[in-house]
């Protein structure tokens, strides 16, 4: 009985969701900067390297002193490139993977999602029924390319770490069960008023903004540990490199995979929160307001707590993934990224005793 009521709940509060308006996703629209050729082999481990529309953009070996460079490169969202940009990117890195975290209504919202910049690549989506990645058709596309997954080809895989849907389960049963029947008693009232309507949303953004950026990234580490391990794979994967992982500003998302991977390579906590940080003003870089955190609008959260990346949050994710599940190695394991694939990405990351 306890069961169904909870069903019965979650099924009433989602609808509420869809009708109080968190729907509306968008990839971020990026104005031009100046742009300055850089290396990328050159950065140091506090340099990002900020293009004109391409911003956050780092190679993960940078936070370690032995990593091996241009392996996988973190970055916000690239649909923007400019045609500077894009002769960077090809000419300093030439990505053979791609792989975006955004959830597929975010890539449906990105007017550039055909950009120059994905040019040649194989596009494959996962389906987590089938544990599969298959080749996705658009027929928006200006070509559509067919094929099974050929690793002498570049390849684009979309993978999507959170949703809507996700955010609104995951909020819900983190509320008091006094404050889940008041969110369903008031929704049941917002049918017929706009101020008990005002009144459930505000329930939601108060949770969300309560918990900041750490409460999302748990949702993230308990709701999509398949999704995770998928993705680390892809970056194990010798036949991929160079790979670029990105979501929309490359903070959060893509933040909470660099985590793990410099964890497997053996990156300290202060080497991990180090390279975190670098992405404290991603937002502001791409200084554009309909850019989402998460699937979130920005007006409905603390800028400060939101659109940073500060030290505490990275840190309270590694926190959370040990205290619940052991360790980082056991939360790994648990999904299928065991000791043979760490040292598979191991050995592929950090040098030899003959490098």
């Amino acid at each position: 009985r306890v069961q169904l009521l909870n069903v019965l709940m979650i099924k009433i509060f989602s609808a509420v969701l869809f009708f109080v308006g968190f729907s509306s996703i968008s990839c971020f629209q990026s104005p031009h900067f100046k742009y300055t050729s850089r290396s990328l082999l050159s950065m140091g481990a506090t340099t990002n390297v900020n293009l004109n529309n391409v911003k956050n953009l780092r190679d993960i070996a940078s936070a370690m002193p032995n990593a091996l460079s241009t392996k996988i490169v973190r970055t916000g969202c690239i649909s923007k490139a400019s045609d500077d940009d894009i002769e960077y990117i090809n000419s300093n890195i030439n990505f053979k993977v791609l792989v975006d975290l955004r959830s597929p209504a975010e890539v449906e919202e990105d007017e550039n999602r055909h950009s120059k910049v994905y040019a040649g690549f194989h596009n494959f989506i996962y389906q987590k029924r089938q544990k599969e990645f298959i080749p996705l058709i658009d027929p928006s596309a200006p070509t559509s390319i067919e094929s099974t997954i050929d690793h002498n080809a570049k390849r684009r895989y979309f993978i999507s770490l959170m949703s809507e849907s996700l955010i609104k389960k995951g909020v819900f049963f983190r509320l008091r069960k006094r404050i889940r029947f008041k969110a369903v008693g008031l929704y049941l009232l917002s049918l017929f008023s706009r101020r008990a309507e005002k009144k459930v949303r505000g329930i939601f953004i108060n949770k969300i903004n309560g918990g900041g950026l750490s409460l999302l990234n748990e949702l993230v580490v308990d709701t999509s540990g398949v999704e995770i391990v998928e993705v680390l794979k892809l970056l194990a994967d010798e036949n991929n490199y160079p790979v670029g992982i990105y979501c929309t500003a490359g903070k959060d998302r893509t933040g909470l995979i660099t985590m793990l991977t410099l964890s497997v390579l053996g990156a300290t906590d202060e080497e991990i929160v180090a390279d975190y940080v670098l992405s404290d003003a991603a937002y502001k870089d791409i200084n554009d307001k309909k850019a989402m955190v998460l699937s979130l609008k920005q007006v409905d959260v603390d800028p400060d707590t939101f659109l940073r990346a500060k030290p505490e949050v990275i840190i309270a994710t590694m926190e959370y993934i040990r205290s619940s599940y052991g360790s980082i190695d056991a939360y790994l394991d648990k999904f299928g990224f065991d000791e043979v694939w760490r040292q598979k990405l191991r050995k592929n990351l950090l040098p030899t005793k003959e490098q």
